[in-house]
């Protein structure tokens, strides 16, 4: 998943996503179907960060991530 890319859906197969930025991240967010935040990662200070969804169902879930200039949310599906 780059901050940069075309598509908004990112269909995972694995239990692990990889967000990349050209900037530094500052907090991502996951997010179920229903509205319901069931991760929060703050204070971050890297350009690429790893999420394990392992301990999440199969679904679709959304990212929202934020860096020092934007915020983003991208719709992920776990299968």
């Amino acid at each position: 998943l780059y901050s940069s890319a075309a598509s908004d859906v990112y269909k995972r197969q694995t239990n692990f996503l990889t967000i990349a930025s050209e900037v530094m991240l500052n907090s991502i967010e996951l997010v179920d179907i229903t509205g319901k935040t069931i991760l929060v990662e703050s204070n971050l200070s890297d350009k690429n960060h790893t999420i394990n969804l392992s301990a999440f169902a199969n679904g679709i879930y959304f990212i929202k991530y934020t860096t020092e200039n934007q915020t983003a949310i991208k719709k992920v599906i776990k299968n």
